[in-house]
């Protein structure tokens, strides 16, 4: 899961758009991080929202200097994430992954969607790439 959501992140960097994805399954946040790192992608323009993920603001700042991934706005709140997006200069990219349903988030239903179906295509993707270094 964590780098299916990744590989997904690193597609709406690319493309320029917001991401929210809820009721996602758990995932392992340290190689969340280590993929996107190894996807070498710029995350300071990013504001970050990882939600039920049992890791704290401070934690998720730690983990990716950690890494050596550029720092934006991080947060474990999905209601920050919303409010971020009332203030788009200062969270030009925002990227909510949450477990679970949230249906007072409303606000954020209007950007790019993930879900695990998405993840899963875009992990069957990367896995006929040549860069993923499978075994036929």
């Amino acid at each position: 899961m964590a780098h299916a959501a990744a590989l997904q992140v690193a597609a709406a960097v690319r493309d320029g758009e917001q991401l929210f994805c809820e009721e996602l399954p758990a995932m392992d946040v340290d190689i969340f991080f280590r993929s996107l790192a190894e996807r070498q992608v710029d995350a300071s323009n990013i504001s970050l929202a990882l939600v039920g993920y049992g890791v704290s603001e401070t934690d998720l700042r730690e983990r990716m200097i950690r890494l050596g991934l550029s720092v934006g706005h991080v947060t474990s709140d999905l209601y920050a994430a919303a409010r971020w997006r009332n203030d788009p200069s200062a969270h030009p990219m925002i990227v909510a992954l949450a477990t679970g349903r949230h249906p007072g988030v409303s606000t954020l239903a209007h950007f790019r969607r993930g879900d695990t179906r998405v993840f899963a295509r875009e992990l069957l993707r990367w896995a006929c790439e040549a860069e993923a270094e499978l075994t036929s």
